[in-house]
């Protein structure tokens, strides 16, 4: 199960009509997706909650642990939703980004518990 609040369903839908997800963000967002629905067809869940604000995210998988991507500073709507983009694709295609709070991560990275994930 994929879970997105919606508050953050609305805005992301509202700025990626408004970015044009065309070009690198287009593949990448669909390579997103993929890995979304790859994790959704191996019973993993996922939440993408809303965390500072448009353009960032707190993304909690199913035992609880959470991670944030995304910039809610970079200075104008479309460089927090790139920010937003390639972080969460780094997080879920590119198996980096922030840790996890707890070690359960490796159900949704990949990773093995101890092993150090690297920051974009």
């Amino acid at each position: 199960m994929i879970t997105l609040d919606a508050k953050t369903k609305t805005d992301s839908a509202e700025s990626a009509s408004t970015a044009g997800l065309g070009g690198a963000y287009g593949a990448k967002a669909l390579e997103i997706l993929l890995a979304m629905a790859r994790l959704a067809a191996d019973g993993k869940s996922l939440t993408i909650a809303e965390d500072w604000g448009f353009g960032s995210a707190t993304v909690i998988d199913q035992d609880g642990s959470h991670t944030h991507v995304g910039c809610d500073a970079a200075g104008s709507e479309l460089a927090n939703f790139e920010a937003f983009v390639s972080q969460l694709h780094g997080l879920l295609v590119g198996k980096r980004g922030l840790s996890w709070v707890k070690p359960s991560h490796a159900n949704v990275t990949g990773l093995a518990p101890a092993q150090e994930v690297n920051h974009e």
